[in-house]
Order: structure tokens, then C-alpha cells, then sequence
């Protein structure tokens, strides 16, 4: 007669006490947060030939050139390639760590930092902006410069760096070929002259910011606007982009931090359309 009695009361005993496990053990854990870090415009665009947009973007608009310089946050980064970015350490998103959350640190940080440039050309015979003459200065004076997609680029090397990260077997050399097949269609590339009336634009990819990084001045020279008889650039010009950095760190408790300490293998309920 005790049987169904028991039958009863142990699914409810078993939960209370996964329950109070699960509180305990979470006490232990470390801390998780939601972090981002934000590049937005900065000071110093007093010249008229720049101007910020609303997306967040600098244009540069004088002598018949014009040109866009965006900075891409993880967020959309993830999202613009969302049916690569949700599975945790296995996402195979090039520009971003996905939704796999460092243990170490309690939050997703940056694997490096983007920027999106677009160059349109109404009316100069052809121009040229080589990545090569891109770089980037922090507000501690320190000159960072981009990544190529191979060793012959850059002196770094986005090809390098996931050859050095991939492990042995074939699903991370289906997720390499992944990452690789996005850098090639995404990067600015080299030798791109834009003629009059048209436009192009690409990634350029620097390493990820210090903590201690709270402005940046990413640096464009020898910008090619004229060119002699041998196809060599006669004319040229600087251009200075200026951004400030926005860091939050919020702690994440309660049903967010039970969320987050969850495994997600499939896309958040945000990325179904």
C-alpha cells in the first residue's frame, strides 16, 4: 500500500532537491556578464569633408571621393552570420568567439575588431585604397595593423591564425574551410581601383582592443586619387577616422544567469525569422 504513496512524492522530492542542489552548486560558480564593447564617433570630425551618420559610421566627403568607415560590433557580426555564430565553442563565425562564453572571464570577449569601408567614387577617373596603407592607432599611441588573408598580405595573417587554432579531425577542417570561405568574400582586397561612378567596399580586420583602449584613430594614407602614364599613384591624400570605446559589464543573476550558463547549440529565439 506504501507504493503508490512512494510513487508519488519521489518526482516531487527528486526536483526539490536537484533544486537545492543546483542553488548550492551556483553559489560556487563564478560570476557570468553580459559585456560589450563599442566603438562609436568621436571628436575632432570638425573638418566639413566628415560627417557622422546614424548608424554610427564616419564619411569622408570632399574632391570627388567619398568614403565610409562603420565599425561592426559582435552583435552583428553574429547576426550577419548567424547560421554560424550559435554553437558555442564549435561557432565558426571568423570574426567573433559566437555565443561561447570564456569561463575564465564570465563573458564573451572580442576576437577582433572590425571595420566595414566603403569607397565611391561619382566622379575622379579611378581611386585606390590599398589596406596596406590602413592602420590603426589606439589613444596610448600604440599602431596596430590589419589582418590579411594570408602570410603574402600581411605580416599578420588571418589564414595563420586559424591554421594555428584548428584541431586534428574533419569537423574542424570543415569549420576552417568555413571561416576562410567568409574572410575571402569579406575582406577589403588589394589592387581594387574603384573607377568614376563606382563603388566597392570590404572588411578590415585588426586584432581584438586592450581593456585599457578607450579611443581609436584608424589611419588611411597614400589614399591614391590620381595616376600617371605607368599607372602609379600621382596624387594622394590622408584621411583620419576618430572613434571613442564604450565598455559595459553588467552581472548577469537570477533566470538570465541560468540561461546563460546553458550550453546553446541552436540559433537564440532573437535570430528566428
Amino acid at each position: 500500500m506504501r507504493l503508490p504513496v512512494l510513487a508519488a512524492i519521489l518526482p516531487l522530492a527528486v526536483t526539490l532537491l536537484t533544486g537545492c542542489i543546483s542553488e548550492t552548486l551556483q553559489g560556487f560558480l563564478p560570476p557570468v556578464y553580459e559585456y560589450t564593447s563599442l566603438l562609436v564617433p568621436g571628436g575632432g570630425e570638425e573638418e566639413a569633408a566628415y560627417s557622422v551618420n546614424p548608424d554610427g559610421s564616419i564619411t569622408y566627403d570632399e574632391e570627388g571621393l567619398r568614403v565610409t568607415v562603420r565599425p561592426l560590433s559582435d552583435a552583428e557580426l553574429n547576426e550577419r552570420y548567424r547560421g554560424v555564430s550559435y554553437q558555442d565553442r564549435f561557432s565558426a563565425n571568423p570574426f567573433t568567439y559566437g555565443n561561447w562564453r570564456d569561463p575564465s572571464l564570465g563573458y564573451t570577449p572580442n576576437r577582433f575588431t572590425v571595420f566595414e569601408v566603403e569607397v565611391f567614387n561619382p566622379v575622379l577617373p579611378k581611386v585606390e585604397l590599398s589596406p596596406n596603407d590602413v592602420v590603426m592607432r589606439t589613444g596610448q599611441g600604440e599602431y596596430l595593423t590589419f589582418f590579411g588573408i594570408n602570410r603574402e598580405d600581411s605580416e599578420n595573417s588571418l589564414e595563420d591564425y586559424y591554421t594555428l587554432n584548428r584541431g586534428p579531425g574533419g569537423n574542424e577542417q570543415y569549420r576552417f574551410d568555413q571561416r576562410m570561405g567568409i574572410i575571402r568574400e569579406e575582406l577589403y582586397r588589394f589592387d581594387q581601383q574603384v573607377f568614376k561612378g563606382d563603388d566597392y567596399s570590404g572588411f578590415i580586420v585588426f586584432q581584438a582592443l586592450n581593456p585599457d583602449v578607450t579611443s581609436i584613430e584608424l589611419l588611411v594614407t597614400d589614399f591614391a586619387l590620381q595616376f600617371d602614364e605607368s599607372n602609379n599613384p600621382s596624387k594622394t591624400t590622408d584621411l583620419t577616422f576618430r572613434f571613442d570605446r564604450r565598455i559595459a559589464q553588467r552581472r548577469l543573476e537570477g533566470e538570465e544567469e541560468r540561461l546563460a550558463r546553458q550550453r546553446t547549440w541552436v540559433l537564440p529565439a532573437t535570430a528566428h525569422r
